[in-house]
């Protein structure tokens, strides 16, 4: 066999496709100019925020999807790599990292975000769910954590993941806040294309022998 990178040039590498928002099929063609009037362009902002927000949604699905099966993925290449290294008297190639400490601050930096967040605790807050049943009780409050968890890292898209599966009416929608999401689309497709990229998620979908030659060299030295 030749390098082991070959195996995966002609492989899918998902079943959704890839989203990439440079692509012109996803570009929204609606030039959004202040030349327009105000209630013209107030108009294709909130065209183009719903468009992204529906992109964000289904960005957000996939990377739930993606992560889910790496840490699969990783737990199996691990641990059969470790047998294989185990049958052939070899040491695995693998050293302790420790995971780096996030630095939690609160990065919501226009009013608009702020105001989002303040929404979604009016909606789930512990003291306003009184005479909810217990599954609408636990289900808010799991929304309620994740967006405080937002709030203190600094994680936009946690907030923005709430306040559409609580479908809160954006009540102003700004050139900023579609900049925001924005962002966040692109963050996050990075974030699924640097998983589809590592070699534990390459190696989970390839076949017995292409997973062992791929130890093979990695421990060939």
């Amino acid at each position: 066999m030749g390098d082991w990178t070959d195996l995966f040039k002609e492989r899918k590498r998902d079943e959704l496709g890839d989203y990439i928002p440079e692509n012109k099929k996803f570009t929204d063609k609606t030039e959004l100019s202040e030349d327009h009037d105000e209630e013209e362009y107030q108009r294709l902002l909130a065209k183009k925020f719903n468009k992204l927000k529906h992109k964000l949604a289904y960005l957000n699905l996939e990377y739930e999807d993606c992560t889910s099966i790496f840490k699969l993925a990783r737990e199996t290449f691990v641990s059969d790599m470790f047998a294989y290294c185990s049958q052939n008297d070899l040491e695995a190639p693998f050293k302790q990292v420790k995971p780096e400490k996030q630095s939690g601050q609160n990065t919501l930096s226009s009013d608009e975000e702020k105001e989002l967040y303040r929404e979604i605790v009016m909606k789930t807050h512990p003291d306003k769910l009184n005479g909810l049943s217990e599954e609408d009780i636990e289900e808010k409050t799991k929304l309620y954590q994740e967006a405080v968890q937002g709030k203190e890292s600094g994680d936009f898209n946690k907030i923005l993941k709430v306040a559409l599966e609580l479908d809160i009416d954006f009540k102003n929608i700004s050139p900023d806040i579609v900049d925001r999401i924005e962002e966040e689309i692109n963050l996050l497709n990075k974030k699924i294309e640097d998983i589809k990229d590592d070699l534990m998620w390459k190696w989970y979908y390839c076949n017995q022998a292409q997973q062992e030659e791929i130890f093979r060299q990695l421990t060939v030295n």
